[in-house]
């Protein structure tokens, strides 16, 4: 997972670059909608890696809540993984807002209703934040793998015994 988390990410951080430069070409060149369909899909296209990390902590959580019922893991090790969601999730919302808001910002210029500095403002907050969310998701990641590998190993031991048993 944090394998495609890196490559997503660093994907998704291009592609919103990219359609921020292109957005500085299209006024001279009138190629709007060159601009408008990368801006959407890489918009688009970033939200989803986002929400992908946000229910990564979402199941793994509940595999390691499980093992700490059946007293098979510590409490800590629960607490630890909820911690790291309580880190991630008000970021992972925030960025999905500006990525949400910044192509909206654009159609708004478009339409002679908002100004491009705001746009381009947000596009530029929006990249931030997009790395800052995913450099921090990848450092949660990294510290809750340990974790998950302990209840995964206990998962397995568990069904192996209810095998064996029944």
């Amino acid at each position: 997972m944090n394998r495609f988390l890196n490559i997503f990410g660093a994907f998704g951080a291009a592609t919103i670059m990219a359609t921020i430069v292109t957005g500085y070409y299209v006024a001279d060149r009138g190629e709007l909608g060159r601009h408008v369909i990368f801006g959407l899909i890489s918009a688009l296209g970033a939200i989803m890696g986002l929400i992908i990390v946000l229910f990564y902590f979402i199941a793994t959580g509940a595999i390691i809540r499980k093992m700490v019922e059946s007293g098979l893991m510590s409490v800590e090790s629960y607490n630890r993984t909820r911690e790291f969601k309580k880190n991630l999730f008000p970021w992972i919302v925030s960025s999905i807002a500006l990525l949400m808001i910044t192509p909206v910002l654009g159609a708004a210029y478009d339409a002679g209703k908002a100004p491009v500095i705001y746009h381009a403002l947000l596009a530029w907050s929006s990249i931030a934040m997009y790395i800052f969310t995913i450099m921090k998701a990848r450092g949660a990641m990294i510290e809750n793998k340990p974790i998950f590998h302990e209840a995964v190993i206990k998962t397995a031991q568990e069904e192996h015994n209810h095998k064996t048993d029944g």
